[in-house]
């Protein structure tokens, strides 16, 4: 199965924003024979994770083919380039703060008979990201207008602002191609201010999550604890929530391979630990308790 990852993008003064639903709720749409598109609008202010999960029943049978990467971009979606023959529907896994969850319901995909679904700028395998939600509809309308507009403008220029304090101008021809450079290119994105203002938001690269190897959990969701040597030296182990909220303590781990129920943890979501040797803090790191569904 071949699935590419497509973040939606909204220029051209999209006030047409009935291309994507806000989650829970979200939009499928078939586009050709073999290609489905799921979009979405995020207004939750935190999501840790969003799973796309697929089945050939509405109501069980659903499996994941796809963490999202980033979940709480703005604007997002997902291409499904090969779709099995027969019935298939879709729903998302929408993991939020504190534990909770969301479990959409499921939908069919509906055919795309206006082109919406990517004449909307969806560019497949492009990290791209252009928002428009500052402006007015009456802006983007204006905006819509200046970008297709084929009447030469000399003297018409866009004013893009870096970081904040550095700026420098761009004409209306030559807008177009450094739009397409800063996003095929990089990963940034451009935010607009004003009909003819815009900034450059830098990619954040999201530190890299290393599974540790003294505390894990395994396949059914258990938390293992794999320390070589624990009879022989003092360990201690410190359970917190997310947000570092303490959880519960081990005062001392006699066992060089002991096994944790997830029924313990009461919830699905990340969990953190701190595990200490002889007193001093020997690893910091975290874990995902999964959700039996």
């Amino acid at each position: 199965m071949k699935l590419k990852l497509v973040f939606l993008v909204f220029f051209l003064g999209f006030g047409h924003l009935h291309a994507q639903d806000t989650l829970p709720s979200f939009k499928v749409s078939q586009v050709g024979n073999d290609k489905v598109i799921l979009s979405w609008i995020n207004h939750y202010p935190v999501v840790n994770q969003i799973n796309i999960q697929r089945s050939n029943d509405s109501l069980r049978n659903f499996i994941t083919i796809l963490t999202v990467p980033d979940p709480a971009v703005a604007q997002n979606g997902i291409s499904d380039q090969k779709i099995p023959a027969g019935k298939v529907y879709y729903r998302l896994f929408i993991l939020l703060d504190n534990g909770r969850y969301v479990i959409t319901p499921s939908q069919r995909p509906v055919k795309d008979e206006s082109g919406l679904a990517l004449d909307y700028g969806i560019q497949e395998g492009q990290n791209q990201r252009i928002h428009t939600e500052t402006l007015s509809n009456t802006e983007k309308n204006q905006l819509s207008e200046k970008l297709q507009s084929t009447e030469k403008r000399p003297n018409g220029r866009f004013f893009v602002v870096v970081k904040g304090n550095k700026s420098f101008q761009v004409k209306d021809a030559d807008f177009k191609k450094f739009r397409d450079s800063i996003l095929y290119k990089t990963k940034d994105t451009l935010d607009y201010i004003s009909i003819d203002s815009i900034q450059i938001k830098p990619f954040a690269t999201a530190p890299a999550y290393v599974k540790s190897s003294y505390i894990y959990p395994d396949r059914d969701g258990n938390v293992i604890l794999n320390i070589p040597g624990a009879a022989q030296r003092n360990y201690r182990v410190r359970f917190l929530h997310d947000d570092r909220r303490h959880f519960f303590t081990l005062d001392r781990v006699t066992e060089n391979y002991l096994e944790i129920d997830k029924a313990i943890f009461l919830q699905s979501g990340w969990y953190r630990f701190e595990l200490y040797e002889d007193g001093k803090l020997k690893e910091e790191n975290r874990f995902f308790i999964p959700k039996d569904f």
